[in-house]
């Protein structure tokens, strides 16, 4: 009689998405969140602070930290596609249309997913939205990523 074993990693999607986010200064200085990471898409929050504000009279978020954390979840969604084997994802061209400024104030959540992969490209869609009013987008983007393999990448150290 053969011996069942578990083969599943001793971690998540959302393990290796924190991960990852943690590793990105910019990403840590923004304050960034992963709030999900299923098996295509990652959702992300970046909190409303001061310092993000890209026009004090109006208090609205800089859209350079919400395309920051567009692209970063962009690119987490990847890692989810790929999961449990991790590739490095440089972003290739990424089109982000501001559709309008969120509230002052207002936090942003963003949803990112890899709808395609090829052998060294991968295809994601990504919008962002005031956080509480997921259907009114505040920026919608398209981003393509390259795909660098890692050897022996999601390996449990040791093995």
């Amino acid at each position: 009689m053969a011996a069942v074993t578990d083969s599943s990693p001793p971690f998540t999607r959302l393990d290796v998405c924190n991960r990852f986010l943690e590793s990105v200064r910019h990403s840590v200085v923004l304050g960034m969140e992963v709030i999900s990471a299923e098996e295509t898409a990652v959702r992300a929050r970046l909190p409303w602070r001061d310092d993000l504000v890209g026009n004090p009279e109006t208090g609205v978020m800089h859209g350079g930290a919400i395309f920051a954390m567009m692209d970063h979840a962009g690119g987490m969604s990847v890692t989810c596609r790929t999961f449990p084997v991790f590739e490095i994802t440089p972003t290739i061209d990424f089109r982000v249309d501001h559709l309008r400024g969120p509230a002052k104030g207002a936090a942003v959540v963003c949803e990112a997913s890899c709808y395609r992969l090829t052998p060294h490209v991968a295809f994601v869609r990504i919008t962002s939205w005031e956080e509480g009013n997921e259907d009114a987008p505040i920026a919608t983007g398209l981003a393509t990523y390259t795909r660098l393999k890692i050897d022996k990448a999601g390996q449990v150290v040791g093995q």
